[in-house]
Order: structure tokens, then C-alpha cells, then sequence
């Protein structure tokens, strides 16, 4: 019979009658409710609401606990990413370190590069500019019928992906190459 109750098929689809909503608040910040129904249409009780309201804060601690161990795992993940990434740097370092070997640098950069990545392949080409010209000096992940094919490829300055990078002094990405290839 209140004409405020705007989710009347809810009422009808659950079959209740009464409905006593508690907020659910966080240091005055909403962030959600907790709704008690009945069948019949009988008020709730101040023992009762109190009750509702005991539970309301408990659901409260409950979903703030929730998001601060999600916060911590998230975190958590951050860090050990870091981690990684540092004792992959510190491998790379090393490497630079420990050897005047230019392709074991190299080919230690890429590989680590594409394991924190989490991409398939990568390669370090290097520029004659002389030639003006690109060629591959150290790739990891990549099938020996594509290290000849890159290879044997010619790539300048002016050339899609390789040539934009240095052209524009930043990172160049194309998501979805077969797109780029039809426009």
C-alpha cells in the first residue's frame, strides 16, 4: 500500500509483505544495504531493527575486510611483479657486468624482456648508419624459419614498426597488425 515503494514486482516475485532496509555505511559512506523480509505484513520490532542493524555492521566489516585483503593481494602482486623485474634487472646488469660479449648482453636484455613481458618473441635490432639501415642482433622466442626470414628482410627508417619507434623518439605500438596492414 505505499505508494514510495517503487519495486513492487520484487515484493510480488518474492511474496513479502514487510521489508526493513538498513543501510549499510562506512564511516558515512554508503556502500550498500541489507534488506529483511516477511511473508506477512507485520512491523519489525525495535529489538528486531537493533538486531538488523547489529548484522548491518558486521556485513560492513565484512565487505571493508574483503577490500583490503583484496587491496593486499593486489599489492602483493605489485610487489612480487617487482621483484621480478628487479632480479631480472639484476641479471641483465650482471650480464652487462660480466662479459664484453655484445650478442650474451643482448640476447640475456631480450630474454628477459619478453619473460616479464609475458609476450612470445622479441628482438634487438640494431641500426647501421651507414647503410641507414636495421638488422636483427638478438632475438628470444623465435623459430629458426623466423630468425632467417627476419633475417634476410630489409627494414629502414621509413618502414612500419621498427622505423616509426626512432622516428617518433617513443615506444610504438600497433595492437592488431592486420588491421594496420588493410588502412
Amino acid at each position: 500500500a505505499d505508494p514510495d515503494y517503487r519495486v513492487a514486482l520484487i515484493a510480488e516475485a518474492g511474496g513479502f509483505r514487510t521489508v526493513l532496509a538498513a543501510p549499510l555505511l562506512r564511516e558515512g559512506d554508503l556502500v550498500g544495504v541489507f534488506v529483511m523480509t516477511r511473508v506477512e505484513p507485520q512491523p519489525f520490532n525495535p529489538k528486531e531493527i537493533a538486531l538488523v542493524e547489529t548484522f548491518a555492521d558486521q556485513a560492513v566489516i565484512a565487505i571493508e575486510n574483503a577490500r583490503l585483503f583484496e587491496a593486499v593481494q593486489s599489492r602483493t602482486r605489485e610487489l612480487a611483479a617487482s621483484v621480478g623485474e628487479l632480479e631480472a634487472l639484476g641479471e641483465v646488469s650482471k650480464a652487462v657486468n660480466s662479459t664484453l660479449d655484445l650478442d650474451t648482453v643482448l640476447k640475456t636484455i631480450v630474454a628477459k624482456a619478453v619473460q616479464l613481458s609475458e609476450t612470445d618473441a622479441g628482438t634487438i635490432y640494431v641500426f647501421s648508419s651507414t647503410r641507414q639501415q636495421f638488422r636483427p642482433r638478438a632475438n628470444f622466442g623465435m623459430s629458426d624459419e623466423l630468425i632467417a626470414a627476419v633475417s634476410h628482410q630489409t627494414i629502414g627508417l621509413a618502414d612500419m614498426g621498427i622505423g616509426d619507434a626512432p622516428g617518433r623518439c617513443m615506444p610504438v605500438q600497433f595492437p592488431d597488425l592486420s588491421e594496420e596492414a588493410s588502412s
